[in-house]
C-alpha cells in the first residue's frame, strides 16, 4: 500500500468523496475537461504466474484548453485525493500513476487518449544498447543498467538477489529488456509493476496470511472462480533449451515461467524456505517458529545455518480464484496487496491481482485473480507438431555451447568453470578460431579476405604428426619425420587424411563419389592420354572433357545450368585518413550458361554494401551478361578510417538459385614516393615465324530458349509429347497441351516453362523431361488502396418527386391472464394518423388495464404501409410485462397495539405522545426517536418570525398548535405556511416594483432579489436556490463557479446525479405504481397496485 497524506483515514472513515486532476503534457485538467469516466487499469496476474512484465493503462477522453495542443506520446500524470462530504476536509494529491500516450483517437473538438504506463519503455531491444562486452554479468548490474536505459527509478522494495546463480547469460539480439526483466522476475519468485509513482518495483507473489483492508461488504457482486482455496504446490522454470528445473509436487497449483538462467538451487530458494546449497543451509526468518526450525530433510543438519532476510517460501501460499466488481477500494491499494471481504457472514482473503478503476467520486473498482487450468491428459501424449517443433533450432538459443544469432552468425563457444575460453565463430564477413586472453577475443585462425589467405597466430600443435613453428617471421618450415620435403614437395601419392575419396598420384588429381566409385572427377590425364578435367560415369570404361585447353565442355546429353561473376574481388586505395580520393567505379558481369547457351540470368538483389558504396544492378546486355556496377563516391570511409574488407552478396534467382560473392577491401595508402629513374631500353627481340593455319572447326550448335505459357487456377503440368522446334521459323509443332507461345488473356494466375534447343540440325524435336517446372509469372494483386476523394462535382438538376414513403409504427397489446393467452385470432385494422385498431380484440386492449390480481402480458407488432392503414394479423409471443408483488409494510395509527399485524408493520400509538413502534413477528418493539420530546418542547416555546422586505410576515408557532394529535399539528402548520406562502410572494412583487430589484440588507444574507429571480441561501455557502418564473435550480458553487445539480421546470423534475437511500415510486399518488426498492440481494422491480 502507499503511504498515507496525515489525515487520510480520518477522511476515508467518513462520508467523503474522491477527486482526480490529470496532468497531460504539463497542463492541469480537471472534472470540468474531461468527458465520461477515466478508466485506470493495474494488472499483475490473470492467474496465478511469476516472471512478467506488467503494463498499466489510462484511458481518458478531454477537451484540450483553448489554443493547446497535446504534444505527441505526452506525459500524463493522474492524482486523486479524499474531500468530506461537506467540504471542510480534504487531503493532500496522492499519484495515482504516470503514463505515456500511446494512441489517440479526435472526434470534434474531443480527444480521446490511451496511455500506457512506464513499463513500455522496456519493449526495446538491449543487446546494442547494453555497455558490457564480457558475459555472464551479475544479474543486478544488468538490471541497474536496464532501469537506466528506461529512465525511471526503483521501488525501495525491490531487491535483486546476487551470488553465482543470480547471472546473466549472454542475451539474443533482438531480445527486449521486458523479457530479460520478465526472466529476473522469475527467478525471483515474482513479476514486475510500474507503482503509482512511476518506479519499477518486483512483486513477489503475495501472501494472503495480512489483509491490509477490511472491505466488508463493501461491493456489489462477489464471484466465486473456484471452490475453495488453491495453494501453490510446485515452482518449475524453463530454459530455452527446454531444461526443466522444478521443485515441489503435484498437489495443488504449479507456477511455470521462462528463465535462460535457471538452476535447480534457485527454483529450491524460491519455492522453499530452506534449501541446502555446498554443505550450508540457507533457512528464511519465516521458516522460524519461536527459533524452532522443523526440516523434512535430515541431510540438511549436515554443514553450517545462514538465516536469509525476511523471505518465505511461495510454496504452501494460497489463494481464492474470484471477480469482484463494484468495490470501493481505498486508492492507496496497489496490486499485490491482500484485502478482505465478507460474503453470508464469511471473511474471505484475497489478492488484488488486477485492478479496474472507474475515476469517479465514489471510486468504483473491479479486481480480478484467476485460476490457472489445472486439468491433464490421463494418458501422457505429445503430437507430431508439437514433437516436431521442439526439433527445431531456434535463433539465439544455446545448444551445446552452439548458438546461431543475427549479430554473429553461428558461435561455438568452449565452455571452462562456466566462462567462455575459445570459440569458432563464422559469419558472411568472418571465418575464425578465437581464444579469450587479457579480456578480449583474439584470432587464431583466420580467413583475411583482402588477402585471400588463411592466418595462424601462435604456436599450432597438431599431435602426433606435424609441427609448424613461427611460421610469420622466419619464413622457415620445420616439419618433423620424413614425409614431406621442405621446399619441393615429392610424393608417390598424397591422401587427404587418409580418404580414399580425395588424394593425388604421380598422374591425377583423384575425386570418388562417396556413394559410387563408378563416379569419377580425375584432374590430369584423366583417361590416360588426355590433359584436363574429365569425368565418368561407369568407373572409368568411357570418360567425358569437362575442361581442356580448348575450354569449357558442356555435355549435349545433359543441359547443366550455371551462374558466374566475371569479376569476385575488387580494391580501391584510400588516403592516409581513410577517406577515397575521387569517385570509384567498378563493374563485375553476371553471367549465366544453360547446356551451352548463354542465358541472361536474374538477379534480384544485392546486400551488403556500407555507407558512402552504391550498387546498380544493369540490364542485360548483348551478350546476355547483366552488369553490376559498384561505386564508391569521393570522400567516403565506407563506416571507418581504418583499413577495411568486406562482401557484396549478389542473389541469382534465375536459372539457378545461388548467391554469388564480390570480395572488395579498402586499402589506405601512405604519401606518395618519388618518382624511379627510368630503366634502360631492352633490345629488339627477333621476329617470330609463322604458325600453320589452323584445322576447320566444326559446325556450329543452333540454340534456342523456347518459353510457353498457360493461365490456370493451379499449377499446370508441362507439354507431355514430344514436339519439334525449327530454329529457321521459331515454330512449334506437336500437342501442346494447352501451352502457347504468348502470355494468354484471362483471370486466373499465368504460368511459364521452359526448354532449351540445341542442335546441328536444323529442326530437333524435345522431349517431355526437357520442360522445367511450371512456374507463377504473374497473378492478380490485391486491390490497391482508395484514391484521394475527387473534387466536387457540380450541382445535379432536380430530381423527379419520389414515390410516397413508409408510414411505420410498433403496436402494443396488453391483456391481464393468470397464464399467456393466446394472440387476436382474426386480422385487425390499424389507423396510423389515429393510432387506434379495430376489430375483434379477444379481451386485449391498447392500454394498460387495471390490476385484477393476475400478471400483465404485452404482445407486439410493427406496422408499415404505404396507405393510412394496415391489417395486422402477425404477433409476438405475449410476454409477461409486470405481475402484483408482495404487500408492503402496513402503518397503523391508533391508542391500542394493533392485533391483526405482520412482520415490518409500524404502530403509532395516540394515547402514548405518539410513539413510534415496529412489530417484529412476536412483539411489538419501540423505534422512538428520543429527540421528538424534545422538537416538540421547541416548537411549544419558539416564536420564530420572519422578515421579508419592508413588511413583516409573521408566523408563530405557538402551544395552540401542537397537541398529542400529530394531524392537528400537520393542518396547522400547512395552513400557516400557505398563508405565509402567499403573502410572502405578493411581499416580493410590492418590493421589487419600489425598489426596483434591491433588497434590504439586513435580509441579504439569506435572501437576495436582482432581475434574474431571486436567490435564497447565505451568499457564502456552497449551495443554494434560484427562483425564477420558468425554474426553481438548485446550485453548487465552486468558488465563484456555479453547477446547475438540478431544476424543476415544465412540470418536471430534472437532475444530474441522484442517490436512492432506499425506494424509487413511479406512478402517481393513490394510483398504480412501480417501485424499485433495495433488497438484500441488490435491486428489485415490483409493481404496487392502488389497493394495497
Amino acid at each position: 500500500m502507499q503511504s498515507r497524506p496525515d489525515n487520510w483515514a480520518a477522511v476515508f472513515a467518513v462520508p467523503h468523496i474522491t477527486e482526480y486532476r490529470f496532468l497531460i503534457g504539463g497542463s492541469e485538467y480537471r472534472e470540468s475537461d474531461i468527458q465520461g469516466t477515466p478508466i485506470i487499469e493495474k494488472p499483475l496476474m490473470q492467474e496465478p504466474c511469476i516472471g512478467r512484465c506488467c503494463t498499466g493503462s489510462l484511458t481518458l477522453a478531454v477537451r484540450p484548453h483553448a489554443n493547446e495542443t497535446i504534444p505527441k506520446a505526452a506525459c500524463v500524470q493522474a492524482f486523486c485525493r479524499l474531500k468530506s462530504r461537506n467540504g471542510n476536509t480534504v487531503t493532500d494529491w496522492v499519484k495515482q500513476g504516470k503514463y505515456w500516450v500511446s494512441r489517440r483517437s479526435t472526434s470534434g473538438s474531443l480527444v480521446t487518449l490511451t496511455c500506457r504506463d512506464g513499463m513500455m519503455l522496456a519493449g526495446r531491444t538491449y543487446l546494442d544498447k547494453t555497455q558490457y562486452t564480457v558475459w555472464p554479468v551479475a544479474m543486478a548490474d544488468v538490471f541497474n543498467e536496464i532501469v537506466s536505459l528506461m529512465g525511471v527509478t526503483v521501488d525501495s522494495r525491490t531487491i535483486i538477489e546476487t551470488g553465482g546463480d543470480y547471472r546473466v547469460a549472454y542475451p539474443n539480439e533482438d531480445v527486449l529488456m521486458s523479457e530479460i526483466l520478465s526472466m529476473i522476475a522469475a527467478a525471483h519468485g515474482g513479476s514486475f509493476v510500474m507503482t503509482e509513482k512511476g518506479e519499477l518495483r518486483l512483486v513477489q507473489y503475495p501472501d494472503t496470511d495480512s489483509p491490509i483492508q477490511a472491505l466488508g461488504t463493501a461491493y456489489m457482486q462477489y464471484t466465486p472462480l473456484s471452490t475453495g482455496k488453491k495453494s501453490i504446490s510446485r515452482i518449475t522454470l524453463t530454459d530455452s533449451a527446454d531444461n526443466q528445473f522444478t521443485y515441489g509436487n503435484d498437489s495443488g497449483i504449479e507456477l511455470a515461467a521462462g528463465c535462460e538462467y535457471a538452476t535447480q538451487e534457485m527454483v529450491e530458494r524460491i519455492g522453499a524456505s530452506y534449501s541446502l546449497k555446498s554443505g550450508v543451509l540457507f533457512v528464511s526468518d519465516g521458516a522460524l517458529s519461536n527459533g524452532v526450525l522443523t526440516l523434512s530433510d535430515e541431510s540438511a543438519l549436515q554443514g553450517s545455518v545462514v538465516v536469509l532476510a525476511s523471505k518465505t517460501g511461495l510454496i504452501g501460499r494460497s489463494f481464492i480464484p474470484y471477480e469482484l466488481s463494484g468495490t470501493y477500494l481505498d486508492p492507496l491499494l496497489e496490486v499485490g496487496d491482500t484485502f478482505s471481504v465478507t460474503r453470508k457472514g464469511e471473511t474471505i482473503l484475497l489478492i488484488a491481482a488486477s485492478i479496474s478503476i472507474r475515476c469517479n467520486p465514489s471510486f468504483v473498482c473491479d479486481l480480478q485473480n484467476g485460476v490457472a487450468d489445472d486439468d491433464e491428459d490421463e494418458v501422457p501424449y505429445v503430437g507430431a507438431a508439437e514433437l516436431q517443433a521442439k526439433r527445431y533450432v531456434s535463433t539465439g538459443k544455446s545448444y551445446f555451447g552452439n548458438r546461431i544469432n543475427r549479430k554473429e552468425g553461428f558461435v561455438s563457444e568452449l565452455l571452462h568453470d562456466g566462462a567462455a575460453t575459445a570459440r569458432l565463430i563464422a559469419n558472411a564477413t568472418t571465418f575464425s578460431m578465437q581464444r579469450y586472453h587479457d579480456g578480449a577475443w583474439q584470432d587464431c585462425i583466420y580467413f583475411d579476405a583482402v588477402e585471400q589467405k588463411y592466418h595462424l597466430t601462435g604456436d599450432v600443435t597438431v599431435e602426433g604428426a606435424i609441427t609448424s613453428v613461427d611460421l610469420a617471421t622466419s619464413g622457415k618450415t620445420v616439419i618433423n619425420g620424413d614425409n614431406i620435403t621442405t621446399g619441393t614437395l615429392n610424393a608417390q601419392l598424397v591422401k587427404i587424411s587418409g580418404s580414399r575419396d580425395f588424394y593425388w598420384n604421380n598422374d591425377n588429381i583423384y575425386l570418388i563419389d562417396p556413394t559410387s566409385d563408378q563416379r569419377q572427377i580425375r584432374i590430369g590425364a584423366f583417361d590416360g592420354t588426355n590433359l584436363g578435367i574429365g569425368f565418368t560415369k561407369d568407373g572409368g570404361k568411357s570418360w567425358s572433357t569437362a575442361l581442356d585447353f580448348n575450354g569449357l565442355h558442356i555435355n549435349q546429353q545433359d543441359e547443366y545450368s550455371g551462374v558466374m561473376l566475371t569479376a569476385t574481388s575488387i580494391a580501391f586505395p584510400a588516403a592516409a585518413d581513410g577517406t577515397v580520393t575521387g569517385e570509384k567505379m567498378f563493374t563485375s558481369n553476371v553471367a549465366a550458361y544453360t547446356g551451352k547457351a548463354s542465358v541472361a540470368p536474374t538477379v534480384a538483389s544485392v546486400t551488403g554494401a556500407p555507407e558512402g558504396m552504391t550498387v546498380t544492378i544493369g540490364t542485360a546486355l548483348e551478350s546476355k551478361e547483366v552488369p553490376i556496377t559498384i561505386t564508391v563516391a569521393d570522400g567516403v570511409t565506407l563506416g571507418n578510417a581504418d583499413s577495411l574488407n568486406g562482401v557484396l552478396s549478389v542473389n541469382v534467382t534465375s536459372p539457378v538459385v545461388v548467391t554469388l560473392r564480390i570480395n572488395w577491401c579498402k586499402v589506405n595508402t601512405g604519401a606518395k614516393g618519388a618518382d624511379g629513374k627510368p630503366g634502360k631500353d631492352g633490345a629488339n627481340g627477333k621476329d617470330g615465324t609463322n604458325g600453320k593455319d589452323g584445322t576447320d572447326g566444326t559446325n556450329g550448335y543452333n540454340q534456342a530458349i523456347i518459353t510457353l505459357y498457360q493461365r490456370l487456377a493451379s499449377t499446370p503440368e508441362p507439354p507431355t509429347a514430344v514436339i519439334t522446334y525449327t530454329f529457321a521459323t521459331g515454330e512449334l509443332a506437336g500437342d501442346m497441351g494447352g501451352w502457347s507461345r504468348t502470355v494468354p488473356d484471362g483471370e486466373n494466375a499465368c504460368y511459364t516453362t521452359c526448354a532449351a534447343a540445341i542442335s546441328k540440325e536444323a529442326s530437333i524435336a524435345i522431349p517431355a523431361s526437357a520442360w522445367t517446372t511450371a512456374t507463377k509469372l504473374v497473378e492478380n494483386g490485391t486491390n490497391g488502396a482508395d484514391g484521394k476523394p475527387g473534387k466536387d462535382g457540380t450541382d445535379g438538376k432536380n430530381g423527379t418527386d419520389g414515390t410516397n414513403g413508409y408510414n411505420s409504427a410498433v403496436v402494443h397489446l396488453y391483456k391481464r391472464a393468470e397464464s399467456a393467452p393466446d394472440v387476436p385470432a382474426s386480422a385487425l385494422l390499424y389507423t396510423f394518423a389515429t393510432a387506434s385498431l379495430t376489430g375483434t380484440l379477444d379481451g386485449w386492449t391498447q392500454s394498460l388495464p387495471d390490476a385484477d390480481g393476475n400478471p400483465c402480458w404485452v404482445i407486439q407488432s410493427q406496422a408499415v404501409a404505404r396507405t393510412a392503414t394496415v391489417s395486422v394479423s402477425v404477433w409476438a409471443a405475449p410476454i409477461k410485462l409486470v405481475e402484483d408483488g408482495e404487500a408492503g409494510a402496513k402503518t397503523y395509527y391508533q391508542d391500542t397495539p394493533p392485533t391483526d399485524a405482520k412482520e415490518q408493520d409500524l404502530w403509532i400509538d395516540t394515547d402514548d405522545n405518539c410513539k413510534l413502534y415496529r412489530y417484529n413477528g412476536t412483539e411489538w418493539q419501540s423505534v422512538q426517536d428520543m429527540n421528538i420530546p424534545q422538537i416538540l418542547e421547541q416548537l411549544i416555546s419558539v416564536n420564530t418570525t420572519f422578515s421579508v422586505l419592508q413588511d413583516s410576515i409573521e408566523s408563530k408557532a405557538s402551544s395552540t398548535y401542537v397537541t398529542n394529535q400529530y394531524d392537528s399539528l400537520l393542518k396547522t402548520f400547512n395552513s400557516t405556511l400557505k398563508q405565509t406562502a402567499e403573502s410572502l410572494q405578493a411581499e416580493f412583487e410590492a418590493a421589487t416594483q419600489n425598489a426596483a430589484g434591491s433588497v434590504d440588507t439586513k435580509y441579504s444574507t439569506l435572501i437576495r432579489a436582482s432581475g434574474d429571480g431571486v436567490e435564497i441561501g447565505k451568499s457564502n455557502s456552497a449551495f443554494r436556490t434560484l427562483l425564477t418564473n420558468e425554474r426553481l435550480s438548485f446550485m453548487q458553487y465552486s468558488g465563484s463557479v456555479a453547477t446547475e445539480v438540478a431544476y424543476i421546470s415544465n412540470k418536471k423534475l430534472y437532475i444530474t446525479d441522484a442517490q436512492i437511500t432506499n425506494s424509487l415510486a413511479i406512478g402517481a399518488q393513490g394510483k398504480n405504481t412501480f417501485v424499485w426498492a433495495k433488497t438484500s440481494n441488490g435491486l428489485s422491480l415490483r409493481y404496487v397496485s392502488a389497493e394495497s
